[in-house]
């Protein structure tokens, strides 16, 4: 078996799978010192700060590019990450992709869908102008901001010491957000021959079952692509 890769793993390990993720929880959880610090500072608020990662991830920052020689990776996979890039580095990321992929090799993404989260959006609108909204479930703008993880509905500040340090050491806001349509489109450009949006968990992928998470199934969209 090729070198599969998991980017932006979180917690979803795969056995035999190359599990990266950049979150600085790994860098503190693999440096003693910083262990250290960070576990008194957790102690004299009574509240754990960072996330415990299990010892099959690696730290790796993807925006460095992809540590591997052109045509030397089988499959790529990766959930709910690309939505925390800035636009261009996500399509920089996917070219990475391309390059290391041998030839028929895979790429799977699975984020949160946009156009669902508009769609529902624009129901919550009409149902608001004509007046059979309750506002019991907020503001139709709340909302759809909320779901899609854009908007900062309270500035960091020193006077709320966990929050501030959340917002210091995690990105858990996202940065652009992304249709399968555009998606699909923009595969084909950076030259991926077969892309097709899938359901959850139909995939050529043998390990997909441990890849596409029951949790994000409602939220998501998944586009597979050959090379």
């Amino acid at each position: 078996m090729g070198v599969r890769l998991n980017v932006g793993c979180g917690l979803a390990v795969v056995p035999g799978w190359v599990n990266l993720d950049n979150s600085p929880s790994l860098l503190i959880q693999r440096n003693p010192l910083l262990r250290v610090i960070v576990s008194l500072i957790e102690r004299g608020l009574g509240r754990q700060l960072y996330t415990r990662f299990p010892s099959e991830v690696y730290w790796w920052d993807v925006t460095r590019g992809l540590p591997w020689k052109d045509e030397t990776v089988e499959v790529i996979y990766a959930s709910h990450f690309l939505e925390h890039l800035p636009r261009q580095q996500a399509e920089d990321f996917l070219r990475e992709a391309y390059r290391v992929l041998i030839p028929r090799g895979i790429l799977r993404l699975a984020l949160p869908d946009l156009e669902r989260k508009a769609h529902q959006y624009l129901g919550e609108v009409h149902q608001a102008r004509l007046g059979a909204s309750s506002w019991e479930k907020g503001l139709p703008a709340d909302n759809f901001l909320r779901s899609t993880l854009l908007g900062v509905e309270v500035r960091p500040s020193l006077t709320r010491p966990i929050s501030f340090l959340r917002a210091l050491l995690f990105r858990e806001g996202h940065l652009w957000m992304w249709d399968a349509p555009f998606l699909i489109l923009l595969l084909r450009q950076l030259g991926f021959r077969e892309v097709r949006e899938c359901a959850f968990r139909e995939s050529i992928i043998q390990e997909v079952s441990l890849l596409d998470l029951e949790s994000r199934k409602d939220e998501s969209f998944y586009v597979e692509a050959i090379k």
